[in-house]
């Protein structure tokens, strides 16, 4: 063809007429789902919605406060929405790295969340101690993350095509946690995908440790309001209570894929970390309190990964 436009178009590079719009056939549906959904529209369906539980106070802490029992300052912080929005503000904004900065930054991140700075200051800058420099695991701790290695509200999709979760139980390995979350959903609970299209979430943060890469969630659950209920029996219970054992597998799903997609070898045995969920009011120096932490085998990601997004 001429550059000057005086050509003739009318065939394409190959010299015939091939190239034609797809037809759509007369009886095709328009789907009725949704396009896009995410963790707390699949949750819902058992009567979650994802957000942090610590705005509802049981019968038991009421009792506690009327027996005059005394509760570590961290939980006399108020609970509810309000709070679980400060609490991941506080953390996604907060330099790791630098605690010179932690006081007046937890005091302004305070007052925009209209709570009292002179009240509360020094109560969140003790937990903000307690999670900041708290190890992980031997070697790693968030004070030790560079701000390149972290990323905040990693956002993604996926396709996700229909069926119900309770089929997946029979691909998984039965020693799985996610095997064993699935298995203990009674029929009324199991999450069934209607429609095919696509899953959306954000991950906290998403950081590299160490050539490794990991996913980790902030909870700001009050757990009974005690120091007592955030050991690791405690801990497995609520993330198997509500869910968020799906949660991070659909976390570690979408890191995988991402991984997948962009490092050259890349290699989930060699390449990813694992997936935190931190309870943050309850973690202390020197115990893993509040710590929850898992490395869901290949073999799951995999069966989970190619459910999630095979047309049936």
């Amino acid at each position: 063809p001429e550059v000057n436009g005086a050509g003739d178009f009318s065939k394409n590079s190959l010299g015939d007429n091939s190239l034609e719009a797809e037809k759509w056939d007369s009886v095709r549906k328009l789907p009725r789902g949704k396009i896009v959904d995410s963790f707390s529209g699949l949750s819902r369906q058992v009567g979650f919605d994802g957000r942090d539980l610590d705005g509802i106070t049981t019968e038991k802490d009421f009792q506690e406060d009327f027996l005059g029992q005394e509760k570590a300052p961290i939980f006399k912080f108020p609970a509810g929405a309000n709070a679980g929005n400060f609490m991941h503000d506080l953390f996604e904004h907060i330099d790791f790295s630098d605690s010179s900065n932690w006081e007046s930054f937890v005091g302004e991140k305070l007052k925009y969340h209209q709570y009292s700075s002179s009240k509360w200051t020094a109560t969140i800058l003790k937990m903000v101690e307690q999670v900041m420099t708290a190890e992980l695991e031997p070697g790693l701790s968030l004070t030790g993350l560079d701000k390149g290695d972290c990323l905040e509200e990693m956002e993604f999709h996926f396709p996700l095509a229909q069926g119900s979760l309770s089929e997946l139980v029979s691909l998984l390995p039965t020693g799985s946690i996610l095997h064993k979350y699935l298995t203990g959903l009674n029929d009324d609970d199991c999450i069934r995908i209607e429609e095919g299209g696509y899953l959306n979430g954000l991950v906290d943060l998403f950081f590299r440790s160490n050539g490794k890469y990991y996913v980790l969630d902030w909870k700001s659950n009050k757990l009974g309001g005690s120091s007592e209920g955030f050991g690791k029996k405690e801990i497995e219970r609520e993330m198997l209570t509500h869910h968020y054992i799906l949660q991070y597998h659909l976390y570690v799903v979408a890191a995988h894929r991402f991984l997948k997609s962009r490092m050259i070898d890349y290699s989930y045995e060699r390449n990813f970390g694992g997936a935190y969920y931190l309870f943050v009011r309850g973690m202390i120096v020197g115990s893993e309190k509040g710590i929850y932490f898992d490395l869901p085998d290949l073999r799951t990601i995999e069966a989970l990964e190619d459910y999630l997004v095979t047309v049936k």
